[in-house]
């Protein structure tokens, strides 16, 4: 019985110990701060007059949420969700990466890689310690905007996710 205890109860509890640590340091993607960073994109449409339709997924490529204003056509909402995965399992926004296919040869392959998206609009969303937990990706309008409303819905939604530092005494 003694040995059952220590081959299998300790490590076990040891592993769920170990799993539960993890996982309350482990930064990740809120449903309060996808929303926030969606409820700022759609203030700056209202303010200028433009719809779009708003991905925000997770590291992984899951959406954490979604909303598509009034008259965005399909297609639109569709391409916000391949600007958010691109965004999202890579390093780069998708203007980085339109960027480098246009000025170096060597990186046109990109553009035919399944899922990927080299249209402006697709934001990486990373904490100030540089991790990355996600992007958002916009359509509707011009690249352009598309990209300015990414970048406040990312801007938004990292500052939600910043931990305070803790005051050294």
């Amino acid at each position: 019985m003694n040995n059952i205890v220590r081959t299998t109860v300790i490590p076990v509890f040891l592993g769920m110990f170990a799993a539960q640590s993890l996982a309350q340091k482990r930064d990740f993607l809120s449903l309060e701060a996808a929303q926030a960073g969606i409820a700022d994109c759609i203030l700056y449409a209202q303010q200028n007059n433009l719809k779009f339709a708003i991905a925000v997924l997770d590291r992984g490529g899951n959406t954490v949420a979604f909303a598509r204003m009034d008259d965005v056509y399909q297609k639109q909402a569709e391409l916000a969700v391949i600007k958010a995965e691109t965004a999202s399992t890579t390093p780069l926004s998708t203007k980085q990466i339109k960027d480098a296919v246009s000025n170096n040869p060597s990186y046109r392959g990109l553009a035919f890689v399944p899922g990927v998206s080299t249209v402006e609009g697709g934001v990486p969303i990373r904490l100030t310690s540089g991790y990355s937990v996600g992007g958002v990706g916009v359509s509707g309008s011009t690249p352009e905007l598309d990209g300015v409303c990414a970048t406040r819905a990312a801007s938004a939604i990292s500052e939600r996710l910043q931990v305070p530092k803790l005051s050294q005494k």
